[in-house]
């Protein structure tokens, strides 16, 4: 089976062959990241709340063809988001996506804007120019086991 791999600080993932009878962890030794013996490396499902189980299956922890995974060393990435003159900051997996994020931030929880303001808005990582991909793990943009984003308008990124 193929699976798309991402990983800490890339912001692309790689399509890697597998069969579904190798364990977690041999998906985890395959992606570089346990380099120097580093046993704290875990796999997420993509979006799930929890780290897959480095002894059991892929076909058992339930990956399919075309599945996304995430291997991080963090179990938490600390993402703040800006706006207004404001900072809200929570946890979040390695493997969720920035739209995740994006929900929290407009939502009850963030700064609730009402649905026509969520409508005109977006993240940006802090100090880029450009939105960012509302499918990316958030894992994959952190450094350092942290991220920050603006919570901007969309008109600032549209041509």
């Amino acid at each position: 089976m193929r699976l798309f791999v991402h990983r800490e600080e890339h912001a692309n993932p790689e399509a890697i062959e597998v069969d579904g009878s190798s364990t977690v962890g041999d998906l985890i030794g395959r992606s570089g990241l346990q380099e120097g013996g580093d046993a704290d490396v875990t796999a997420w499902l993509e979006d799930a709340d929890e780290p897959l189980d480095r002894g059991v299956t892929l076909d058992t922890a339930g990956l399919v063809d075309g599945a996304r995974v995430h291997v991080a060393r963090r179990k938490k990435i600390e993402v703040s988001v800006r706006y207004a003159g404001e900072t809200k900051t929570r946890d979040f997996g390695p493997n969720v996506h920035v739209q995740r994020v994006f929900k929290w931030a407009v939502g009850e929880s963030g700064f609730d804007l009402a649905k026509v303001e969520r409508a005109k808005h977006t993240l940006a990582v802090c100090g880029a120019e450009t939105e960012a991909d509302r499918y990316a793990h958030v894992g994959s943009l952190a450094s350092d086991g942290r991220l920050c984003f603006d919570l901007a308008p969309k008109a600032r990124y549209q041509g």
